[in-house]
């Protein structure tokens, strides 16, 4: 895999010179994760726990004496740092979502080249935010480092004048390069994945006896200028007082044996002394709610059907009618894009109706579609314009009374007595009834299909009779026909007080 293909990853090391870190050093395993998979008992066989220490990066020196290091890898955070138990374990500097491990000799302060190049920049250009690349020379030797980062900026205005930016670095390690050209080619390739805001460069000073072809200087700024002509480019000083790494907590091997002994304890308490307490404090159990079982009584559909269907629907200019129906919650007919009614009250079941509107191609397109778009912005309920018509709809309710049936012991309708009693019903339309024909046939729907205008209070009006099944779906086309659909009557239990109330809230 070449540089630029792993920098897109996040920024990758390239071949570096004697001393300096290899950036995919990955960082140290978290000593509570260890200890957590190895449970008890690689507990007691390895404590202390031995911690793998990652390198110390090559660094800047910060005006207050801070180590500013580069070629950290960046974590991302999730929850608090765990404590080391009996063992040392490499320092972590901690952001809100991030975090860098790093090991520093006992009293030395680290902190992060990047945090404190991006606080430069902030100082600089308090305005300054989203992705920024940076970029530092690093005194590594003879010749230095090219050190790579990707940070995000939030600024956010403080008090008394300040600003405060939130950074949060990119996951994955930082790229250091002893070669100009294998740095600037993983940059390129970063910024042809990364709208980036601008570039922050920092420079080693010209120490004596060094000349310009020492530096990475010249390269940098004439390569720039040719894959990043449009970006700003600032030169910025790293900024101290940035968070720097502090050691973790540490837990003594002596404690273990403490909170050992009282976790017994309290498992013991929790075990067997809260349950017998709970016991002696529990009250009584209520006594059982008093049930009764409710369903949609005959004609109760079909009145609430055409009542809605025969009130007031507005009409249209250059809008003929299509269809209309009523259909219950979860009977819904898959042709039509009509959303579910709202749960209305206990002793209710909801219903939607609908008038669907055609475009009349007698009329002025234009006048349709203008009064159409009127009607869908003042009509009170709900309406949708679409490529095949005009669909407007409301919402009502079916109430529901004391089921013929108790629940207990409720057998279903027989489909093949109910199948022969619609189709003598229907006996001048051949083949108009389908269903109850299916794996659970008791569960399965009638549908009854036939010609004609008939009205819809007639149609219903033939299957009240039939005991066990209901409407729960009626589509009417103007141009003739209709489609009613029937299910087995399911009655459910609804506590008495419901009834002696008359409505129950949803």
């Amino acid at each position: 895999m070449t540089a630029l293909d792993a920098f897109r990853g996040g920024f990758p090391p390239g071949p570096r010179s004697e001393g300096a870190v290899r950036a995919d050093d990955g960082p140290a395993p978290d000593p509570a994760d260890a200890a957590t998979a190895g449970g008890a008992q690689a507990l007691d066989a390895q404590l202390p726990l031995p911690v793998t220490v990652p390198p110390v990066p090559a660094s800047l020196a910060a005006e207050d004496g801070t180590r500013l290091v580069g070629g950290l890898a960046w974590e991302t955070a999730s929850g608090p740092e765990a404590p080391v138990i009996g063992a040392d374990a490499p320092s972590v500097l901690r952001l809100a979502d991030r975090r860098a491990r790093l090991a520093v000799a006992e009293g030395d302060r680290c902190g992060s080249l990047l945090l404190a190049m991006a606080a430069g920049l902030s100082r600089l250009m308090p305005e300054a935010s989203g992705p920024w690349a940076f970029i530092a020379e690093i005194p590594e030797g003879d010749a230095p480092l090219l050190w790579l980062a990707v940070a995000d900026i939030a600024a956010d205005d403080g008090k008394d004048g300040g600003t405060a930016a939130r950074v949060t670095p990119r996951p994955g390690p930082e790229g250091t390069f002893d070669d100009a050209d294998e740095a600037l080619d993983a940059l390129e390739g970063q910024l042809s994945v990364t709208d980036v805001a601008g570039i922050a460069v920092c420079w080693t000073p010209v120490r004596p006896g060094m000349t310009p072809a020492d530096t990475f200087r010249g390269a940098v700024i004439q390569r720039l200028a040719d894959i990043a002509p449009d970006l700003p480019l600032h030169d910025v000083e790293p900024a101290a007082g940035t968070p720097v790494f502090l050691p973790p907590r540490r837990v003594p091997v002596r404690l273990l044996g403490r909170l050992a002994g009282g976790a017994t304890a309290l498992l013991a308490g929790v075990l067997f002394v809260v349950p017998a307490v709970q016991a002696l404090l529990e009250p009584d159990a209520p006594p059982a709610v008093e049930t009764v079982a409710v369903a949609i009584p005959p004609g109760a559909f079909a009145s609430a059907c055409t009542g809605a269907l025969d009130a007031w629907w507005p009409r249209v200019t250059g809008w003929q009618a299509g269809s209309s129906g009523c259909v219950l919650a979860g009977h819904l007919p898959q042709e039509r894009d009509l959303p579910e009614p709202e749960a209305t009250r206990r002793l209710a079941r909801s219903m939607t109706v609908w008038r669907h509107l055609v475009r009349d191609p007698a009329r002025n397109k234009a006048l349709a579609l203008a009064a159409a778009g009127q009607l869908v912005a003042t009509w009170p309920h709900e309406a949708r314009l679409g490529d095949d018509g005009l669909t407007l709809w409301r919402t009502a309710s079916v109430p529901l009374g004391r089921a013929r049936t108790p629940v207990d012991g409720a057998a279903p309708p027989d489909p093949d007595a109910v199948r022969s009693r619609l189709a003598a019903l229907w006996a001048d339309a051949p083949d108009a009834v389908t269903g109850g024909d299916g794996p659970d046939a008791g569960a399965s729907l009638f549908t009854v299909r036939t010609p004609g205008a008939e009205p819809a209070t007639a149609i219903l009006s033939r299957v009240e009779g039939i005991r066990g099944i209901t409407p729960v779906r009626l589509v009417q086309s103007a141009a003739g026909g209709t489609e009613l659909v029937l299910a087995p009557v399911a009655p459910r239990l609804v506590p008495a007080a419901l009834l002696a109330d008359g409505e129950g809230a949803q």
